[in-house]
């Protein structure tokens, strides 16, 4: 399903963030869905499958979606943890 896809199937749904039109959504949702960033967070950088699942479903909701809280906070260190714990995804530093 490509991005146009799942924006048509989410307006059904809920509003786009102010200001945001489908055609930018769709290349937003595009460009989150790359397998090399999956790749890169989960394998090079040691997060778990769920940690990466839980950071994409937030980012796209923030991204996306009007009245969107952020609610992903990652776990510290390579592969530890599944939240709790503020990590600055710059430096690899624990904010908490």
């Amino acid at each position: 399903m490509g991005g146009a896809n799942v924006v048509g199937d989410l307006l059904g749904k809920a509003s786009l963030r102010a200001g945001l039109e489908p055609e930018a959504a769709a290349d937003i949702v595009w460009v989150l869905n790359d397998p090399g960033l999956y790749r890169l967070l989960v394998q090079e950088r040691g997060w778990t499958p769920e940690q990466f699942e839980a950071w994409l479903a937030d980012t796209l909701q923030r991204q996306l979606l009007a009245d969107s809280p952020p609610t992903f906070r990652p776990g510290k260190g390579k592969g530890k943890g599944k939240g709790g714990r503020a990590l600055d995804l710059r430096s690899g530093e624990d904010r908490s």
